[in-house]
């Protein structure tokens, strides 16, 4: 199971923000993921999964 899987993501959720960097497409997911893990181990994810529904989960950072 991915971390994604584990703190409750599921396909087809639109992320929309992390650590509180919004997300527009993968890059900018990957650039927000990348700034908030040397921050701390783990950080908000701001989804919907359906229109009009946002949700948020902590996603944990790498583990060494």
């Amino acid at each position: 199971m991915t971390p994604a899987a584990r703190s409750g993501l599921q396909t087809g959720d639109l992320v929309t923000e992390v650590a509180g960097r919004p997300v527009t497409d993968a890059r900018s997911f990957a650039r927000a993921v990348r700034a908030a893990l040397p921050r701390s181990p783990s950080f908000t994810v701001t989804f919907r999964r359906e229109p009009g529904e946002e949700s948020q989960t902590r996603l944990g950072g790498r583990r060494s």
